[in-house]
């Protein structure tokens, strides 16, 4: 596994993933893991939106990437950008 420089990314052997956040309409935050073909791989959360980190930071785990994608399906979660603390 490789990460490239200032950028929430790793590269596999099987492609690159890819981190961003997406909150939820309760307006918790989950930090989730996908490939470049959008398959989510994995998430972290919940958060509350002032206390994000870096998305390089969380464990991304497989446990809670069957409710995030019933949640994306059902327009329940929304991509952010959130600005950083650092």
């Amino acid at each position: 596994m490789e990460l490239l420089p200032g950028s929430p990314v790793r590269i596999l052997s099987a492609g690159v993933l890819m981190k961003t956040f997406w909150q939820h309409a309760n307006g918790k935050v989950y930090a989730v893991e996908s490939d470049t073909f959008g398959q989510i791989v994995g998430a972290a959360g919940p958060f509350e939106i002032d206390e994000l980190q870096d998305p390089r930071e969380y464990t991304y785990q497989c446990g809670l990437v069957g409710w995030i994608k019933r949640a994306m399906e059902q327009h329940a979660l929304h991509r952010i950008n959130p600005v950083l603390r650092h």
